[in-house]
């Protein structure tokens, strides 16, 4: 744990995805490993073809928690700004 507030870690930090009949998904964690309460007030997707499941934002992660956000595309490349 970290020392003295939040800490986020996302896992993994890079996803490469292999289309199946059109589409392609995967799942990152993001986690609070700090002591003290994580605040997220957005979890955005850019890149033509991507997509990510519905989430309710913004939240909050106790240390020690975790949320898993699902990733959707159809090709090329998409950057995850939380």
């Amino acid at each position: 744990m970290g020392a003295g507030g939040p800490e986020i870690e996302v896992t993994p930090l890079s996803v490469e995805m292999e289309r199946i009949c059109g589409q392609a998904g995967a799942t990152v964690t993001i986690s609070n490993v700090g002591d003290t309460l994580l605040s997220i007030s957005g979890v955005d997707v850019d890149g033509d073809g991507w997509s990510r499941d519905a989430m309710q934002l913004p939240m909050e992660l106790d240390p020690g928690e975790s949320v898993d956000v699902a990733l959707h595309t159809t090709g090329g490349e998409g950057t995850l700004t939380i």
